[in-house]
């Protein structure tokens, strides 16, 4: 199975630190924390591909990237995991770098972004077209940082719709959903549900509100099926057939949750491709999710038993190489122009 990644690409970074009970000589009210490790991950639609490949399909990525040291580090790991891609480098573009403190073994709640957003045009819908008829499905990852500006996102989801081809999307925080009207699968969360129904003029739920509700309103409204989470309360899915349910799998302490939304949006569109029934896939969302929080970054994560011969059962039409060889006439064209 062939999965084309349209997204931002993000670089995340964990500075484990230890305790050290030496006071900073520059400040008598700070402490010095030795860096025992600095570990970098793909994220964002980097972290979508590296799962996808997991789970046995193989993936193309399309998106933009810095011509920096963090934009030389993802495509180390891009290489290291054999992920091929079409990326655009933007004159004077900025890898989106995410850094994160574990601090004697616990993970801190602030966080250090580095980042440039450009919301003009980005042109990874011309590379899309290029090679759009070598893929099976297409997942978009929008974290509204430039790769998904929605002219390009409307004209990709056109095109895909004239191939006949599905797709899911994790759409961004305060940002209209509008030009993801009519995609395969909408992925959100709660929060992010209840922020678009207050932009689309609905007064939302309260926190103990009922999740059904919110994720009926928010699919009628998109005229496109939603898949929310909703934390340890779990997951809903909205089709025009109703509401189904899937209880959370419970974990006891999770360590990081910044792969969640990544691991479901990557679950439900590989397994949905592969024709799996949607509540079955619900449920195998949740239990990869699940398994995803306990460990630090974005991680593997392997499809239970017969899931994953499902997904190897889809033969795609195209071989890798034609679909880089297509993506690399595009990136000629665009530099010639």
């Amino acid at each position: 199975m062939n999965i084309l990644v349209i997204g931002d690409i993000i670089l995340d970074q964990y500075l484990r630190c230890g305790v050290s009970p030496r006071a900073n000589p520059e400040h008598p009210a700070g402490r010095v924390y030795p860096i025992h490790e600095w570990a970098s991950y793909l994220g964002g639609a980097g972290a979508v591909a590296r799962l996808l490949q997991t789970m046995g399909t193989t993936p193309y990525l399309i998106g933009l990237l810095g011509l920096d040291l963090a934009g030389e580090a993802v495509q180390r790991l891009l290489r290291q995991e054999q992920i091929n891609g079409s990326l655009i480098h933007p004159p004077f573009g900025v890898t989106t770098t995410k850094i994160r403190v574990v601090l004697d073994g616990e993970l801190q709640r602030d966080r250090l972004d580095l980042e440039k957003v450009d919301h003009s045009p980005s042109g990874v819908d011309k590379v899309f077209e290029a090679v759009v008829e070598h893929f099976d499905a297409v997942v978009i990852q929008d974290y509204a940082k430039g790769a998904c500006d929605p002219q390009s996102m409307q004209s990709v989801l056109r095109v895909a719709k004239d191939w006949g081809i599905p797709v899911y999307v994790d759409p961004p925080r305060g940002w209209s959903w509008a030009c993801y009207r009519g995609a395969s699968l909408i992925k959100c969360n709660w929060e992010e549900a209840c922020e678009q129904l207050r932009m689309l003029g609905e007064q939302e739920e309260s926190p103990a509100g009922n999740g059904c509700l919110v994720v009926r309103k928010l699919q009628q409204f998109l005229e496109t099926p939603v898949v929310m989470t909703h934390g340890e309360q779990g997951m809903y899915l909205a089709t025009p057939g109703g509401v189904t349910y899937q209880r959370a799998f419970g974990v006891t302490q999770p360590v990081d949750v910044t792969g969640c939304g990544d691991t479901v949006l990557a679950v439900m569109a590989c397994l949905l491709t592969a024709l799996v029934p949607a509540d079955r896939c619900l449920k195998v969302a949740a239990a990869c999710a699940a398994e995803q929080v306990k460990r630090l970054g974005v991680q593997p994560v392997l499809l239970p038993a017969g899931f994953r011969e499902l997904v190897e059962g889809v033969r795609p039409e195209g071989s890798p190489e034609d679909v880089h060889e297509a993506g690399a006439a595009v990136r000629a064209r665009s530099a010639r122009d």
